[in-house]
C-alpha cells in the first residue's frame, strides 16, 4: 500500500508542469542603459551617462521574440553568442576579444547576465575587464586591469 502511495505522488510529481519561462511580448522596447561602476579605468573608457545625451544612451526597437524566447534575439546581427541557462528566466554569455597593437595586445572580456524580468522588463547585466599592454596602460594612467559593470535595462512601449 505505501509503495502505491509514494508511486503515486511520483507520478503526480512527474505530471505536475516545470515554471516556464517568462515569454516577453512582442512590440517597441526602448533600452537604457546605466553605468554601475568602473575601477582603474581610463577616463576615455568610461561612459560617463551624464555628459552623454539621452538619445544616445538609449534604442528604440521593434521585436518579435521566437518562442520559447532566446537570448539571442536581441543581439545586434553580427554579434554570435552562446547563451547558458541559468535557470528560470535568466542566462549568462561570455565574450572575449583580442585587439592588437604595436604595444601589444589588448583584451576586452565580457560576462553577460540576462534576465527577464516580466512580460514587459529585461536586463541585460555586464560586468567588462579590459586588459591593456603594461606601455598601453601606463600611457592612460593606469595600472592592471579596468572593471566597469553597467546594465541595460530594457522596457516595453508599445
Amino acid at each position: 500500500m505505501r509503495l502505491i502511495a509514494l508511486w503515486t505522488a511520483g507520478l503526480a510529481l512527474l505530471a505536475t508542469p516545470a515554471a516556464a519561462d517568462v515569454q516577453p511580448r512582442d512590440g517597441t522596447w526602448q533600452g537604457t542603459y546605466n553605468l554601475v561602476s568602473a575601477e582603474s579605468c581610463p577616463s576615455a573608457l568610461v561612459p560617463h551617462t551624464d555628459d552623454i545625451p539621452a538619445a544616445n544612451r538609449s534604442y528604440w526597437r521593434d521585436y518579435t521574440f521566437p518562442e520559447p524566447f532566446d537570448p539571442a534575439a536581441l543581439a545586434y546581427p553580427k554579434a554570435t553568442l552562446t547563451w547558458e541557462k541559468l535557470g528560470e528566466n535568466s542566462w549568462r554569455t561570455v565574450h572575449r576579444h583580442v585587439s592588437d597593437s604595436e604595444m601589444g595586445a589588448t583584451v576586452t572580456e565580457s560576462v553577460v547576465l540576462f534576465d527577464v524580468l516580466s512580460r514587459l522588463e529585461m536586463r541585460h547585466t555586464f560586468a567588462v575587464t579590459i586588459t591593456m599592454p603594461d606601455t598601453l596602460a601606463r600611457l592612460n594612467g593606469i595600472s592592471g586591469s579596468c572593471r566597469m559593470r553597467y546594465t541595460l535595462d530594457h522596457r516595453r512601449v508599445g
